[in-house]
């Protein structure tokens, strides 16, 4: 095929496609319809976009002659497959996310979106489906505070998590809980975000801590020395997520798996993870157990940076001073670059400790004393807020005080980049909330 039209569209003028999907079963004429349209801004020509797809019947397998590429020209346009023996289960589009860009298929409803996180056989939109429920069920959480979690959402779960034939990554992908939703107009719902996931977590300890018990264990079993590194590097993946999920339960019988499975660790990995578990647990030895491996892991900077992390991602109420009293010990120094990102950047991401008044100040004081040490690391910071014009309105009042302060106190002539980034935030502030003075 000759790329002329290609390099115009793809090459020569900005944006990229976003297609939505429709789809159609006739029975009468045993055929389905796949119509995409692109979503165009002002200007914007059709993309030539190749969209792989396929359909799958009820068997989970793909059905003779319908596997093929759909080349969507124009801002529209239908595909019929017809003279099919059998009504599929679903059709599977945009396998391997085959084109740049952003693809939904506006008529995938739970019920076909659960058939295709089971039966589809492209590994990809597996994850993509379950991605998508999961989505569904984070967002009621969110908009619909006290919604149960769906028997429907978490029946697939159980199915996968007990489905000892699939490969590590993938079981590893469908099922991590993230917070950050698919839909991005709640990208910015801080703390929503963090219970939903807690919730979400919750229901799966709950529902399936016999089969968590069983996985962590059998998988514990299977990580071996001998594995070949991408399979070692699935393995923990997956060791990760199960890890998170059995730590909700926060029991002295949880406790003791942990505790068991971090004598037996083989790697900075395990360990790490298991040590994060452990101490934001109510295990009555945790801070004990914090203070045995800052002995243990400071004489080696990756181990001690490690360890620092562990400190960051705590989530109980005496977070801030466990950070203040790593800052005075003897062997830290906030210049050093590795030690501080560590500790000070990891904090940033701790979504849940962050999005409170005590952290964003914490946010705002360390923008500021480091400025001046390391601008690479304040600006690491100062990133937390860069959010700030999808925040919910309580939370954009706080951050715009922060910035205001922060504008004040990093002298523009000292800290050019640091200053002007803050600025830039504080100026978005004013422009949507129109207080000049914060």
């Amino acid at each position: 095929m000759s790329l002329a039209t290609f390099k115009k569209k793809w090459l020569e003028q900005p944006g990229y496609a976003r297609v939505t999907a429709r789809t159609h079963y006739d029975s009468a004429s045993r055929s389905l319809t796949v119509t995409l349209r692109q979503d165009l801004m002002d200007g914007q020509e059709p993309f030539p976009v190749p969209v792989s797809a396929a359909l799958v019947n009820a068997q989970g397998r793909d059905m003779d002659g319908t596997c093929r590429i759909l080349l969507l020209t124009e801002q529209e346009q239908s595909y019929t497959f017809g003279n099919l023996s059998e009504e599929p289960a679903f059709a599977s589009l945009n396998r391997d996310a085959s084109f740049y860009g952003t693809f939904q298929e506006a008529t995938a409803d739970a019920a076909l979106l659960q058939r295709q996180a089971l039966l589809d056989s492209n590994a990809f939109n597996r994850v993509e489906a379950f991605r998508k429920l999961t989505d569904r069920e984070r967002l009621a959480q969110i908009t619909a505070p006290g919604t149960p979690v769906s028997y429907g959402w978490l029946h697939v779960y159980g199915t996968i998590l007990r489905d000892a034939n699939l490969p590590w990554a993938l079981k590893a992908a469908m099922l991590r809980i993230d917070e950050q939703p698919l839909d991005r107009h709640y990208a910015a719902w801080f703390p929503e975000l963090v219970r939903a996931r807690e919730i979400l977590m919750q229901a799966i300890n709950s529902r399936f801590y016999e089969d968590l018990v069983h996985a962590i264990h059998e998988l514990r079993r299977s990580m071996k020395t001998g594995d070949s590194l991408q399979v070692g590097i699935q393995k923990r993946e997956l060791y990760r997520v199960l890890v998170d999920l059995l730590a909700v339960a926060d029991t002295p019988a949880v406790h003791e798996i942990l505790m068991r499975h971090l004598d037996q660790a083989r790697t900075a990995t395990e360990r790490f993870r298991l040590l994060v578990a452990l101490n934001r647990s109510s295990w009555k030895r945790r801070l004990e157990l914090l203070e045995q491996t800052s002995h243990q892991w400071c004489g080696d900077v990756t181990s001690y940076a490690n360890y620092l992390k562990v400190v960051a991602l705590g989530t109980h109420s005496d977070l801030w001073h466990r950070v203040e009293r790593e800052k005075n010990r003897p062997g830290f120094d906030l210049t050093h670059p590795t030690l501080s990102r560590a500790l000070l950047v990891t904090v940033a991401t701790n979504t849940k400790k962050v999005w409170t008044e005590e952290g964003i100040d914490w946010i705002r004081r360390h923008v500021v004393d480091m400025a001046p040490v390391n601008a690479n690391i304040a600006r690491r910071l100062l990133n937390t807020f860069q959010h700030v014009p999808r925040l919910q309105p309580q939370w954009r009042r706080r951050v715009c005080a922060a910035l205001h302060d922060i504008v004040a106190r990093v002298p523009f002539e000292d800290n050019p980049s640091i200053a002007g980034q803050a600025q830039s935030y504080l100026h978005t502030c004013r422009r949507i909330d129109g207080h000049p003075d914060i």
